[in-house]
């Protein structure tokens, strides 16, 4: 159980020791009652949903992904022949030579709140035949909360080209630094974000990748490696 969640729970046995049962009956509130409290606390909130454990979401999911390309055809499944951790990951294959994105959750309505997030963690295999590999300082994220209200981070350079025939981790900050940028399109809301999504380009035509260990990490998921600790301060 999580820190926060033990201290809320701490705050809640404590209040309800001083709440005397008559007060709750003669409340001028009607329908009053435990739950209402419960709710008030932020104990129980039914329009956020908890953040997936790490590697869930890449983890024999592929049916809650979706994809999509500005040109050829893409496709995605769980690939059970390449992993990085546990026993799968999420292919995605391309033959066009523009933006491709692939997302999750599917109907892009997790509600996950984010607030507490520091970084997004994610391994990466890329294949590209091309000359030149990838382009448009490939991949980059965005944590939405709709189409027109997201958060993007970009690499400044070709990181996915470092993916190609081998696994890449990327620690992505969500507040940016120097080899993330973070821009935001709308007005997204951390507290509420309905979906991941990751975009790819290539120089020529015809790529795939392969995701897994996704994970949105906070500063209670650590210790982390001595350059996440040098983000967390910068994001604080």
């Amino acid at each position: 159980m999580g820190l926060i969640k033990k201290a809320r729970l701490h705050a809640l046995f404590l209040t309800l020791k001083t709440i005397r049962l008559d007060l709750i009956q003669k409340s001028a509130l009607p329908g009053l009652c435990l739950c209402s409290l419960l709710f008030g606390m932020g104990l129980h909130n039914p329009a956020l949903a908890q953040l997936p454990a790490p590697d869930v979401i890449t983890e024999t999911n592929a049916s809650d992904w979706g994809v999509a390309a500005v040109d050829g055809i893409i496709a995605h499944e769980d690939n059970t022949s390449l992993f990085h951790e546990g026993s799968a990951s999420i292919r995605v294959v391309a033959t066009g030579g523009f933006d491709t994105r692939a997302w999750t959750p599917l109907l892009r309505n997790a509600g996950w709140d984010m607030s507490d997030v520091i970084l997004v963690r994610l391994w990466i295999y890329a294949k590209n035949p091309n000359t030149f590999g990838f382009q448009n300082n490939s991949p980059w994220i965005r944590l939405g909360s709709s189409d027109s209200d997201y958060i993007e981070l970009r690499p400044t350079s070709e990181l996915l080209n470092l993916a190609r025939d081998t696994w890449l981790e990327m620690q992505v900050p969500v507040n940016g630094d120097d080899v993330w940028i973070k821009s935001e399109v709308g007005t997204p809301d951390l507290s509420h974000i309905n979906f991941f999504e990751i975009h790819a380009d290539t120089w020529e035509f015809g790529f795939e990748y392969s995701l897994d260990g996704l994970a949105f990490l906070t500063v209670l998921d650590g210790p982390f490696e001595r350059d996440d600790l040098e983000l967390y301060d910068t994001w604080q």
